[in-house]
C-alpha cells in the first residue's frame, strides 16, 4: 500500500535571512545512511524563525523508527561546508 508522508519543521535560533535544504536519511544520526527524500528548504525570517512542510505521495511504507532528518547550513550542498548539517533529528512517528 502507498502512503502520504508529510514533514512538518519549524525551527528558532537560525540566522537571520538565510535558507536550509532538509532532508529525510534511513538510519539515525549516530548510523547515517542514504538520502530517502529532499524536503522543501527552510527559510528564515528577520527573527531567526522558519517552517516548511512537504507533503510526499506514493510513499511505500512509513517505519515506526530508523529514519532521520538533516537540515544543512545552506541550500546550495555543492560543498561539505554547506552541506554540513546544523541539526539532526531522528524521526519516530508515533504510531
Amino acid at each position: 500500500a502507498h502512503e502520504t508522508l508529510t514533514v512538518m519543521l519549524s525551527l528558532e535560533g537560525l540566522e537571520l535571512h538565510t535558507a536550509h535544504a532538509a532532508d529525510v536519511y534511513n538510519g539515525g544520526c549516530g548510523n547515517q545512511g542514504k538520502l530517502l527524500y529532499t524536503l522543501k528548504p527552510i527559510i528564515a525570517d528577520k527573527t531567526g524563525k522558519g517552517s516548511a512542510t512537504t507533503i510526499i505521495s506514493d510513499v511505500t511504507s512509513v517505519p515506526d523508527a530508523g529514519w532521520y532528518v538533516n537540515v544543512h547550513q545552506t541550500t546550495n550542498l555543492t560543498t561539505q561546508t554547506s552541506s554540513d548539517p546544523i541539526l539532526c533529528g531522528d524521526v519516530l512517528t508515533g504510531r
